[in-house]
């Protein structure tokens, strides 16, 4: 075996970094920063309860086969294996820059690490950064002329976000044009095909769990094109940007993406990720798809941006050179490396929704404590670390309408006697509309309830800049119900 040459050595170095940096995060962060991340873990780990689960329209089926293996082992390993999912991303990611020749290729990992949206989300059970992984392998294939495989791997991204319906027009635009798949355009046309492959396993694997062979137009989410998430401007996302790629990093990917567009071989690149910003901001606009205007969304298409990254650094290599000298330039791509890295550590720690995590925990200890756990028949919770937390099927809880009070407190009262209510004041208002007082009022009494004051682990380094940010001051209650309360009774002929 030859041994590393000077361009594989840091790649690998690099890529051990990435390794570490998503165990340290599942360590020092215990908990996503929104609720889609543990909702899809525990949506992975009870797939094999609920065989739907497989399949979900929300849960994603391409997320529930990679990940059912290590829900298995709880949130910790499932997270892990996410970091590792990540680490192999930005792997594929050098492997496809390598290929396509670009220069220092071993740049494109620090590129996609230092994303903040995706450094948020390395080692999350989100969606985002397994669209991202299955996509840098695509490209690494297409470019390493397995096209067909390519267009088939890319056809599974439907199976992780509805973006893949973007790459799957995009790629299949690229395969009609192109006369690596034929000279006549009927035969690349019928080799497009293959881009429906993911849709069509889906369809087909939804079919045999569920016996219903239109399960996902019966199952698609009706509010995903009612606006449910609000609307935004057209330049929504734009001025997301530096949360995207990075304040430092913007201006080389920006570059980069020029340089993309102008080249052949990359032009492929740069229409996955421009086709699907432009796609994102109009339906923001008009409420459309789900697009909620969150950066995440572009974390998927990471493997580009990184390769946008790397391309545009090459071509300010020169123009900083005449400007401090050649040795300097090495030591401005470190500044830059160190200062985007704390920049992103300092951007997860201030994400004060996954602190409460914490709070869950100690309450839960309580809990095994001080209380009988077998008397528990069904637990109902505000956040999904709760459940988590208890080991407790998802299904136990009802489903209560964002948008119907009055629908969620008749749920709330018809709770059966041995119900344990596992509620938090600040997220069970915002999502539920429900607060401790409505449990009460519906006959529950509280068991055990306390105030949390949660920091960041690095406040010290951020807290000047997001000082609203430094606390985050949460309270926890348990609450149960010993038996149901009465009811009030009928009125007799007379209205009385």
């Amino acid at each position: 075996m030859s041994p590393p040459t000077r361009t594989t050595s840091p790649a690998l170095i690099w890529l051990t970094g990435c390794l570490l940096t998503g165990l340290a995060l599942v360590f020092l962060y215990p908990d996503s920063y929104q609720q889609d991340g543990p909702y899809h873990h525990l949506g992975a780990r009870w797939a094999w309860v609920h065989r739907e689960l497989f399949v979900g329209v929300w849960q994603r089926p391409l997320f529930s086969v990679f990940h059912a293996l290590p829900a298995l082992g709880g949130y910790g390993a499932d997270r892990l294996f996410s970091a590792l999912l990540s680490t192999l991303g930005a792997a594929f990611t050098w492997r496809a820059a390598r290929r396509l020749g670009v220069a220092e290729p071993w740049r494109v990992i620090p590129f996609y690490l230092l994303q903040p949206a995706l450094f948020l989300m390395w080692s999350d059970t989100m969606t985002e950064p397994l669209f991202a992984t299955v996509l840098a392998a695509a490209l690494w294939a297409h470019v390493s002329e397995r096209r067909l495989l390519g267009a088939v791997l890319a056809s599974l991204l439907i199976g992780v976000r509805p973006e893949g319906a973007f790459v799957a027009l995009v790629w299949g635009l690229m395969m009609l044009g192109s006369r690596n798949y034929g000279e006549h355009v009927i035969q690349r046309g019928f080799k497009s095909l293959v881009l429906a492959t993911g849709l069509l396993l889906w369809c087909l694997a939804a079919w045999a769990l569920s016996g219903d062979p239109l399960y996902l137009i019966h199952h698609w989410p009706s509010n995903w094109s009612e606006g449910a998430y609000g609307t935004g401007p057209i330049w929504s996302y734009v001025i997301l940007l530096p949360e995207i790629v990075g304040p430092l990093l913007l201006v080389p990917v920006l570059i980069g993406l020029v340089g993309m567009v102008r080249a052949p071989r990359l032009r492929l690149l740069a229409a996955l990720v421009l086709f699907t910003f432009a796609a994102h901001s109009v339906m923001r606009v008009l409420g459309m798809f789900g697009s909620a205007g969150y950066a995440r969304y572009f974390s998927a298409f990471a493997p580009c941006l990184a390769v946008a990254g790397c391309l545009g650094w090459n071509r300010l290599v020169p123009w900083l050179s005449d400007r401090v000298g050649t040795r300097r330039v090495s030591w401005v791509w470190r500044g830059v490396i160190v200062v985007s890295f704390v920049f992103n550590l300092c951007y997860v720690d201030a994400q004060f929704w996954n602190r409460d995590a914490w709070a869950v925990r100690d309450m839960t200890r309580w809990f095994e404590a001080n209380e009988d756990t077998a008397k528990v028949k069904r637990l109902v919770w505000s956040q999904a670390a709760m459940c988590i937390e208890f080991g407790r099927d998802p299904r136990e809880k009802p489903g209560f309408p964002h948008d119907d009070r009055a629908a969620s407190l008749a749920i709330v009262r018809d709770l059966p006697p041995g119900t344990l209510v596992f509620w938090d004041a600040l997220t069970g208002v915002a999502l539920h509309q429900l607060a401790v007082e409505d449990f009460l009022q519906e006959g529950f009494r509280v068991v055990h309830q306390k105030d949390f004051a949660l920091s960041g682990w690095f406040s010290f380094l951020w807290a000047d800049l997001f000082e609203f940010r430094r606390l985050r001051h949460q309270t926890m209650y348990f609450l149960i119900r010993d038996d149901h309360p009465p009811r009030p009774d009928p009125p007799n002929q007379d209205g009385a």
